[in-house]
This record gives structure tokens, C-alpha cells and sequence, in this order.
């Protein structure tokens, strides 16, 4: 451990809304930057026990058809989340479980939603609502024991935490096509699923002609990429430390585009970008076109590299590690701090 001041690391500058949440008193959550209201779990047997599993079918069948039925806290519009929204609610400062006290709080037997707060944090997988697109047949998950996120088997067995309410901050997945449990694409209407829904804000990007692209959503400010040899060629690589003292650094002291204050972006930044209806990579057309086999400039194109993890400036809890991501299909790893791996700088704050 060292002090965070000057480190450009994610405890450094911890950019993003703090973490915010307000118990509502009716076994539910509000998260005070989304306003997504979230299904609070307990253990006492009931529909909200955190101990119940269930495949991904009956995650929309059983588990949020019965909350709606029984209109659970005065409401019948409860839904699974998509991944973008189940993953905003990771604490990446806390570890077993990898979420806030308002979820974790006064978890003792038999108790009820009104009176603590449970999270399954033993490996246990929680589901999304967004298809993996590679493997139809598979579908997003946060494991809140680390917050990481990963993939697993529409068959398989994992908790579900219901939410509902909509938010206009929060990118969403990208995704716009659905798929039943054994792949085959379905008409989405009325599924639940995220290509249903389709819920947060439309990813918008605008390309400002310089080398970079704003996210018109979050206004973050990213780094183009390119295969001309530069700073900026998606091939480059590097140890987590070198990503803010080599590429970062580099930028910065030849005034990319005009600024000075590119970093190294934090994991919920990182992953904000992702394209979930793409499949490899999984990104929008503004970080993926025109890209040559050699030459071209941040100028002319913009290229991504799938096979590749990407470094975010967050630490793992060991913190000889830091978490990745791997655009090949948008998921989440921890890669240890050694490692050469791809980085794109971002600017701003959300």
C-alpha cells in the first residue's frame, strides 16, 4: 500500500459519483446517482431469500413475475437487471462482498427485507438480463464476492436481485436482439430481456476530429487508437505501472489534443464503452473503423484490439493485481500488475 496522491490510480482520483444509497423502508433500495430502485434480499425463506437460485428462464418466470403479481413494495413493473445496471452497484473498495453496506447490513437468520440487507457473496453469480451474443446460450453475471463479470449457462443456477426504474446517466448495453435459452434468436417483445427494454441512455458517440471520441453520454473523452507505430498504436503494450508512467505520461507531456489531464480510466469507466450487441469486439463503430493493417493515424481511423485485455487504474483487493478488461466479448478480469497489456486513455469526468 502507498499514499494514492499523485498516483493517478482509481483511489487517487476517484472519478465518477460517490456511491450513494437510501433505504427505502419497504425492502427496497434507491441508488441516489441512477435512481434505479433495487429488490433488497434477506433469509427468511421467502421469494427474497438470498440463498434462492434459479436458471435464467425462471430469473424472469418466477423470481420477478412474483414480485410483480404480489406487487411487492406497491409496485408491478420490477425487472432483471441488464448487465450495465447490475454492475453499477459493485464496490470496487471493498472485497466478500464486492458491493456497499446498504446491501450487506444486520444479515442474521430469518431475517426479513425490512429489517437487514443480505448479498450471496460465496460464488455465487447473479443474473442479468443481456444475452452473451458470442454464446446465445449464455448470459451476463456479476459474482459479488470480487465484482467480477463474467458469463454462464442460461441452465445453470444463479440469485437474482429485481430492480426497476430507468436511468438516464447510465449507458446502456448496446444490446437490441434476444435469444431463448439454447441460442435460437426470439422476438423480443415482452421477453424482459435487455433487447426488450433496452433501458439506460442509447450509446452516443461523437468522433472530434483530433484523435479523440466523447462519449455523449458520460462526456468522457477518449484516446483514439490506431496501427501507425505511435503512442497511440492499439499494438503497444504495457506493465501497469508503465500505462501511467509510459503511455499516459507520454500523452499528457505532448498535449494530446490539445490537454494534459489524460489518465488511466477506472473499471466502471472502462466499461462503460462496452457494445453488448457486438460480438468481437465488443464495441460501437466509433472505436472500430476504418482500421488498416498498418499505417493509418488516430486522424483516419479508429481501431480496437479484441484479443487483448485493456488496464483500468483499478487495484484488486490482492494488490499486486488490477482488474481488466477484455473487449474480445466485454468481460471483466484481474490481470497481475507484471503483465503488458493494452491501454486507452480517457479525459474528463461523469
Amino acid at each position: 500500500m502507498i499514499p494514492c496522491a499523485g498516483t493517478g490510480q482509481d483511489g487517487d482520483l476517484q472519478k465518477g459519483g460517490p456511491l450513494s444509497y437510501t433505504d427505502n423502508g419497504d425492502g427496497t433500495i434507491t441508488d441516489n446517482n441512477t435512481g434505479l430502485v433495487w429488490e433488497k434480499l434477506g433469509m427468511d425463506g421467502s421469494v427474497h431469500d438470498v440463498g434462492n437460485t434459479y436458471t435464467w428462464d425462471d430469473a424472469f418466470a418466477v423470481h420477478v413475475a412474483g414480485l410483480n403479481t404480489a406487487s411487492f413494495a406497491g409496485h408491478n413493473d420490477w425487472r432483471l437487471p441488464n448487465e450495465k445496471e447490475l454492475e453499477s452497484i459493485v464496490d470496487y473498495g471493498t472485497f466478500n462482498p464486492a458491493i456497499a453496506a446498504a446491501f450487506d447490513t444486520n444479515c442474521t437468520a430469518s431475517c426479513s427485507v425490512t429489517t437487514c440487507s443480505c448479498t450471496s457473496a460465496s460464488g455465487t453469480v447473479y443474473w442479468s438480463s443481456t444475452s452473451v451474443w458470442a454464446f446465445r446460450d449464455t448470459a451476463w453475471d456479476v459474482d459479488f464476492f470480487s465484482g467480477r463479470v463474467s458469463s454462464v449457462g442460461k441452465s445453470a443456477a444463479g440469485a437474482v436481485r429485481a430492480v426497476r426504474g430507468d436511468s438516464s446517466c447510465l449507458p446502456a448495453t448496446g444490446q437490441t436482439t434476444c435469444s431463448d435459452s439454447s441460442g435460437t434468436i426470439i422476438a423480443c417483445t415482452g421477453t424482459g430481456q435487455d433487447g426488450d427494454l433496452q433501458k439506460g441512455a442509447p450509446l452516443s458517440y461523437a468522433d472530434n476530429g483530433d484523435g479523440t471520441i466523447t462519449d455523449n453520454n458520460t462526456g468522457l473523452v477518449w484516446e483514439k487508437l490506431s496501427t501507425d507505430g505511435s503512442v497511440h498504436d492499439k499494438n503497444n503494450t504495457y506493465t501497469w505501472s508503465q500505462a501511467f508512467s509510459g503511455h499516459v505520461a507520454t500523452l499528457n507531456g505532448a498535449s494530446f489534443a490539445g490537454q494534459n489531464d489524460w489518465r488511466v480510466p477506472n473499471l466502471k469507466e472502462l466499461w462503460s464503452i462496452a457494445n453488448y450487441q457486438n460480438a468481437t469486439p465488443a464495441v460501437s463503430a466509433a472505436f472500430n473503423n476504418n482500421c488498416a493493417s498498418i499505417g493509418c493515424s488516430v486522424m483516419t481511423c479508429s481501431c480496437i484490439a479484441p484479443s487483448g485485455f485493456y488496464w483500468s487504474s483499478s487495484s484488486y483487493a490482492a494488490p499486486t493485481s488490477a482488474w481488466t478488461l477484455l473487449f474480445d466479448d466485454g468481460s471483466t478480469s484481474v490481470g497481475p500488475k507484471s503483465l503488458s497489456e493494452s491501454v486507452r486513455a480517457v479525459r474528463g469526468g461523469s
